[in-house]
C-alpha cells in the first residue's frame, strides 16, 4: 500500500534496530509541507522519509537486483511496486557509526510501511526487506556491510569468477577487486565481504 508510515510507528520499530545509544525521535507527529517526516537521528543528524507516488525511476532498483547479496542464486526477485519512500540524512552519514544508525532507521521504516524491497541507492542495490530486517536485527555494525554494499558477479573466460564490491565509497574507502577459480565460488562472498 502506498503510504508514509506514522512517526510513531517508525520509532517504535526503531528499538528493535538501535544499537548502543542510537536514538530517533520524530520531530512534529505530522508530516511537513512537503509531506515529509523528519527525525532526529542521533549520530547522524537530522533525517527525513518522504512519499514518492510512483515506482523507483527508469527502473534503477529492479536492474540492480543482480548485485543484491539477498538475491545471490536467483533467490529474490524484486516485487512490482507502484511506489517508494525515500529515506535520508541532511548531514549524509559519512562514519561507520552514522551509517550503522541510518541503517536501523531504514530498517525501521521498512518494517513500519508495507515495504517490499530496500534500494540502498549509494550501492546501487536493492535487498529483500526480510533480509534487510534481519541482518539489521542483528544490531552488529560489521554484519550491516552486506546491506550497505552490493557485488557485480562477472565469469572470466580462464574458467575464474571475478567478484567487485560496490558501494564502499560510503566509507571513504576503495571498490574491491577479487578472482577466484570457479572451483572456490562458494567461498568468494565471504572472502569479499
Amino acid at each position: 500500500e502506498a503510504k508514509l508510515p506514522k512517526g510513531e510507528a517508525i520509532e517504535r520499530a526503531f528499538a528493535d534496530f538501535a544499537i548502543d545509544d542510537q536514538t530517533l525521535h520524530v520531530r512534529a507527529g505530522k508530516p511537513r509541507a512537503d509531506g515529509a517526516l523528519k527525525f532526529a537521528l542521533g549520530g547522524a543528524g537530522a533525517a527525513f522519509v518522504k512519499l514518492v507516488a510512483s515506482p523507483v525511476p527508469n527502473r534503477e532498483a529492479d536492474d540492480a537486483v543482480r548485485f543484491s547479496v539477498s538475491a545471490l542464486g536467483g533467490r529474490w526477485k524484486l516485487p512490482p511496486h507502484v511506489a517508494h519512500l525515500v529515506v535520508t540524512s541532511l548531514d549524509g552519514p559519512r562514519s561507520k557509526e552514522a551509517l550503522s544508525a541510518f541503517t536501523s532507521l531504514v530498517a525501521a521504516v521498512a518494517r513500519a510501511s508495507s515495504a517490499v524491497g530496500v534500494y540502498w541507492g549509494s550501492a546501487g542495490a536493492p535487498h529483500d526487506q526480510k533480509f534487510f530486517d534481519e541482518i539489521a536485527r542483528a544490531k552488529d555494525t560489521p554484519s550491516r556491510l552486506v546491506l550497505w554494499t552490493g557485488v557485480s558477479i562477472a565469469k572470466e573466460p580462464d574458467e575464474r569468477l571475478s567478484l567487485l564490491s560496490l558501494g564502499m565509497k560510503q566509507l571513504d574507502l576503495p571498490d574491491l577487486w577479487l578472482v577466484f577459480p570457479r572451483a572456490k565460488s562458494d567461498d568468494a562472498i565471504g572472502e569479499l565481504l
